[in-house]
């Protein structure tokens, strides 16, 4: 992947990885800011050699990025060794961000309690 951080403040210059940039997401609305953001900064020719079926969807919501996540996570191994690191790459921040949007949900009480269901 050709670009792993945010750069905040003119003056600074820090550099603020994906993760960071997750952990500071405050909502779903900003954690899918962020997905898209990633998304959108890598390169066509990165996207390009990933399989069809590895291509980044649109993202609207916590569970279109949990079933990237997931789907990603079970991904084999390619035949390109770029490829594979770029989905294992992938696979690590989207499933970063599919903790971080359980996170925010549970507390916001969106996910229920299993215990109290049960």
């Amino acid at each position: 992947m050709a670009i792993y951080q945010f750069f905040t403040g003119a003056r600074s210059m820090t550099a603020v990885t994906w993760q960071a940039q997750l952990d500071a997401a405050q909502s779903e609305r900003e954690v899918i800011s962020v997905v898209r953001e990633l998304v959108a900064r890598l390169e066509h020719s990165e996207i390009a050699t990933l399989p069809e079926p590895c291509r980044p969807p649109k993202f609207f919501e916590a569970n279109d990025v949990a079933s990237y996540a997931f789907f990603l996570m079970r991904q084999e191994s390619s035949d390109d060794p770029a490829t594979t690191a770029l989905i294992r790459k992938l696979a690590a921040i989207f499933s970063h961000a599919t903790i971080r949007l359980s996170q925010i949900l549970a507390r916001s009480g969106e996910i229920e309690d299993v215990r109290q269901s049960a």
